[in-house]
């Protein structure tokens, strides 16, 4: 029964070759998910340039350190996490490539292997072969799909985005965002003081001046 994968030997190579790279990459997503994920619980010692890059982008945008002054900070009025997070994950990239672009070529990758199925079946229709002789192409095209889509299932990738998105988001909002508004409470504090003391200033400066100009009036009188 199995004989037309050895006869049609071209087809069956191109049907698992392509199908076991559209494992391999669905493999590959799922491990560097999870591992994402696990830098990410841990962002705050994290080595992994890509969450680096998001928490320098963070700062950059929305609250950076005055050249002037290191403790002093220009800081946006609104902070919107949620929309920076999903902006940031939209643009991760595993091996120079973005996520949605490998789960393309993995489903790419599947279907070139369900084609190579139907070019030996083609090729058994031309060689005048059975239906019960050509049937091992169908079988292992079905096979195939549901290995594929029950891969897909149980490494559930649109929940991994979701976990990914709440621990880098948890993190920005326990940790970057509280830094941001002490500093910003800070440079408001700094700011009044700074008023008080340019009104302390001109408030001396005036007395000064009023002391010169009664002495002056002082000395008129008595002369």
């Amino acid at each position: 029964m199995f004989q037309i994968l050895l006869v049609e030997s071209p087809s069956s190579i191109g049907m698992f070759f392509f199908f076991l790279i559209s494992m391999g990459i669905l493999i590959f997503l799922a491990v560097n998910y999870n591992q994402f994920i696990k830098d990410a619980e841990n962002m705050s010692i994290t080595k992994r340039r890509e969450l680096k890059a998001i928490k320098t982008k963070f700062l950059n945008s929305y609250g950076r350190k005055d050249t002037a002054d290191e403790r002093k900070f220009a800081i946006n009025e609104q902070i919107n996490v949620e929309v920076f997070v999903d902006k940031s994950i939209n643009r991760l990239k595993f091996c120079g490539l973005k996520v949605n672009t490998w789960r393309f070529l993995s489903g790419q990758s599947l279907l070139i292997s369900i084609i190579f199925a139907g070019l030996g079946v083609f090729r058994g229709i031309l060689a005048k072969m059975t239906i019960r002789e050509i049937s091992p192409f169908y079988l292992i095209a079905f096979l195939e799909l549901y290995i594929f889509f029950s891969v897909v299932s149980i490494c559930d990738y649109e929940g991994k985005d979701k976990l990914l998105r709440l621990t880098i988001i948890e993190y920005i909002e326990n940790h970057m965002v509280n830094r941001i508004q002490v500093a910003k409470a800070f440079q408001a504090e700094e700011k009044v003081f700074q008023i008080l003391e340019e009104e302390q200033r001109k408030k001396n400066t005036f007395s000064k001046e009023m002391e010169e100009e009664l002495d002056s009036l002082l000395q008129e009188f008595f002369i």
